[in-house]
């Protein structure tokens, strides 16, 4: 993991961290805001992407960046496992599904899905065991 200040390009949208190349950079100003068990949901999410591109290689950003479709099951896999790890925590499985699926929605993703498109993929993706 790497924390940085710089204003890079990936973060203009609002993305607080990216997953390149084997390496997680995250704002330092957005780490800061975290309480340790988000930080740690946080990390949950990238390592999930660290996964994907490995299992991909470079194919894997290829199709993230051109393929809306691509994009969004990555997403949804990221997100469920943040979601998991609080519903195992005992947070409310709905509300947690409906937190995820609102990050979905934000315009780092560029619209790839609606709300309720959001929820039941990561319902879906939440109830795969």
């Amino acid at each position: 993991m790497k924390l940085i200040s710089k204003c890079w390009p990936f973060f203009w949208l609002g993305a607080g961290a990216i997953t390149i190349f084997g390496d997680v950079f995250i704002r330092k100003d957005y780490w800061a805001l975290l309480t340790p068990y988000n930080q740690q949901s946080l990390m949950t999410h990238e390592t999930t992407h660290l996964r994907q591109q490995k299992d991909a290689g470079i194919v894997w950003f290829i199709k993230y960046i051109f393929s809306k479709k691509f994009r969004l099951a990555q997403e949804v896999e990221a997100y469920g496992a943040q979601a998991k790890m609080d519903i195992v925590k005992g947070f409310n499985k709905e509300d947690t599904i409906k937190r995820f699926a609102a990050c979905l929605l934000s315009p780092t993703y560029f619209n790839m899905i609606d709300e309720a498109g959001a929820i039941l993929a990561l319902r879906t993706e939440v109830n795969k065991l």
